[in-house]
């Protein structure tokens, strides 16, 4: 019988799922990189911006795995399979141990590594061997408070106050749930693979019913009409699996759902923190958006508005698109990509995956405004994550999200 309380190291299959999400993650950052490298007349790269590129990517490539599994223990890839990296005595790993072991992947990554870790008793590729560490399985988190509360007899579970009989004790707020004035995020119920099961759910719904209601009448969905409804789909769909996590598919109990999706009080200090931290996301952009000119002549716009739309834009239009894009954008993609993404991660991994993730996600789905625009509006994601994180209620987010949106369509429609 295998003691439970023995190490239990991870062989090759759930080490190789890591390394691949890890750089899925990676190549898609590749692809977007070189969006904004200079090309010359033929449309070929030169020499000297290729090999900029392979050191800029084999750099960030490196200190990702190293720094990642110094801070935290595991990457993006080893927190969804659920593993860590530890010294061989259990305990947390230096930086030069990370670097070491990431170092030696380069060899390990060819044949060594996959015999060694089939090999080994403690699973040990050649850099663990180096760098004395071993990957373990990661240890169960203790369950949430209220989970704990639940399962725990009435008699326990009751809070003062609460009335006999009740056995569900109320959603823990942040600020109860706080470490050292951050919320901890026991209030969401689903985990990372809920999340990206949702994303790929929203992304077939979505497209599913715009085929449905849309295609019959507009083949290739290019008339105003037929892009509303197909927006109005997306819209209906984001909330739709939102809500559907939140109440683990029973629709039940809608108004704790909206609770878990972070829609809780709004201070007028949250809303000055949203108004500075959007007003330093704008400088940032600009910045960099300044260097990119200065360096390489190469300006990220994004498409106007009337050639997204195909659109004239009269008076009627333009209310229209105040309305949705000021309100009923911020409220739905906030729910879904913060409340409901982010959330869903937030839950496990540490914040910079989570944020990261949830913000690429973000920048990818919005590719229709340009793909140039897919960094930016990335960190902008990111920017908004935040908000989140700090005050533990979504308003703040789409109160900076609405911020934007309004500056972006009031730019675009007065030009």
């Amino acid at each position: 019988m295998t003691d439970p309380g023995a190490p239990q190291y991870v062989g090759l299959g759930r080490r190789a799922l890591a390394f691949l999400l890890d750089n899925l993650v990676w190549l898609l950052g590749v692809v977007i990189l070189l969006g904004f490298v200079p090309v010359d007349d033929a449309g070929e790269i030169s020499e000297g911006a290729a090999a900029a590129i392979l050191f800029v990517v084999a750099t960030l490539w490196f200190n990702y795995f190293a720094f990642a599994e110094w801070r935290w223990g595991q990457t993006i890839g080893k927190n969804a399979t659920g593993i860590e990296v530890t010294s061989e005595d259990g305990g947390r790993i230096s930086f030069g141990q990370a670097s070491i072991r990431n170092l030696l992947r380069l060899v390990d990554v060819l044949v060594i590594g996959p015999v060694m870790i089939a090999g080994s008793e403690r699973r040990q590729r050649l850099g663990d061997r180096a760098a004395k560490t071993v990957v373990l399985r990661r240890r169960p988190l203790s369950p949430p408070a209220a989970v704990a509360a639940a399962s725990a007899p009435a008699s326990l579970a009751q809070p003062a106050g609460q009335p006999a009989g009740s056995t569900a004790p109320p959603a823990p707020e942040p600020a109860a749930a706080a470490t050292a004035g951050q919320p901890s995020f026991a209030w969401v119920t689903w985990s990372p693979t809920d999340v990206f099961i949702g994303v790929v759910a929203a992304a077939v719904i979505s497209t599913l019913a715009a085929l449905v209601l849309v295609a019959p009448w507009d083949s290739d969905i290019s008339t105003t009409e037929g892009q509303l409804v197909a927006q109005l789909a997306l819209w209906g769909t984001l909330i739709g699996v939102a809500l559907g996590a939140a109440t683990s598919g029973k629709f039940r109990d809608i108004q704790g759902a909206w609770r878990k999706l972070g829609f809780r009080g709004l201070t007028w200090r949250q809303a000055r923190l949203a108004g500075l931290a959007w007003l330093g996301y704008l400088a940032a952009a600009a910045i960099a958006a300044g260097l990119l000119d200065a360096l390489f002549g190469y300006r990220p716009d994004q498409e106007e508005l009337s050639e997204t739309l195909d659109v004239d834009l009269t008076p009627v239009v333009v209310v229209a698109l105040y309305a949705s894009t000021c309100v009923i954008a911020p409220l739905t993609e906030e729910t879904f990509f913060r409340g409901f993404l982010f959330g869903g991660l937030r839950r496990r991994w540490p914040f910079w995956a989570a944020a990261g993730v949830s913000g690429l996600i973000f920048g990818v789905v919005h590719a229709g405004t340009g793909v140039a625009a897919i960094p930016f509006l990335a960190a902008l994601g990111i920017v908004f994550a935040y908000l989140y994180e700090r005050t533990g209620s979504i308003w703040p987010s789409i109160i900076a999200h609405t911020l934007n949106n309004l500056l972006a369509i009031t730019v675009q429609v007065t030009t």
